[in-house]
């Protein structure tokens, strides 16, 4: 049992390679003897999965009942599964969390941003990760890479035009500057072994193992 669990989240845009960089980093890390919980936003548990596949997929809903539906997800990954794990695990990877509230319904959505601060701090009860990492790949690539792996089976926030993932991308930019000692941004079009080279560097800087 770890006694201190170093809780990374990974933002970005979609195809920005995040899944990628966490299945790689889990590998690393196990080669270690390091014990890795990988887990992802919404979903993570039974019910946050059910959630999920609503968000995703549900077409006709509001800009407010996405965000409160996310939120929920979330409110169940943190009681379920992120809290009861802190201190079980080394390292806690996580696949998007608060922050991509921030970018997607608050910059991308126009919702308030104060109100989408402190719902994220009841769901999360004061749950802020250690290490945010934000991987940058222009809209353009993004684009480009969620038609070359979707094969037209897209959900709702890659059907989304490339206004809504500029105002996206604008959004996670504005908190890395906001909170630059947590978040940090990498590039994500660079090679993938190169990439992983360099959050393994910055995760092995917060570590406390």
């Amino acid at each position: 049992m770890s006694s201190k669990t170093l809780f990374v989240s990974f933002e970005g845009i979609e195809g920005s390679g995040k899944s990628t960089q966490i299945s790689l980093l889990q590998k690393h890390y196990q080669a270690q003897g390091r014990s890795v919980l990988s887990t992802r936003e919404p979903g993570g548990t039974k019910l946050g999965e059910r959630m999920r596949a609503l968000f995703t997929q549900e077409e006709k809903m509001s800009d407010r009942c996405e965000f409160l539906l996310v939120s929920a997800a979330r409110a169940q990954h943190v009681q379920e599964l992120l809290l009861p794990s802190m201190g079980k695990y080394d390292l806690i990877l996580c696949d998007r969390y608060m922050d991509s509230s921030v970018a997607y319904q608050s910059a991308g959505r126009d919702l308030d941003v104060d109100t989408v601060h402190q719902i994220n701090a009841f769901a999360t009860q004061g749950l802020v990760p250690d290490l945010t990492i934000f991987l940058d790949i222009p809209v353009e690539l993004s684009l480009e890479r969620v038609d070359q792996r979707q094969s037209g089976n897209k959900d709702r926030f890659e059907k989304q035009d490339q206004r809504f993932h500029e105002k996206v991308r604008q959004g996670y930019q504005d908190l890395c500057k906001k909170q630059s000692d947590r978040i940090k941004e990498f590039d994500g079009t660079q090679d993938s072994t190169l990439l992983s080279q360099q959050l393994i560097q910055s995760i092995d800087r917060k570590a406390s193992w």
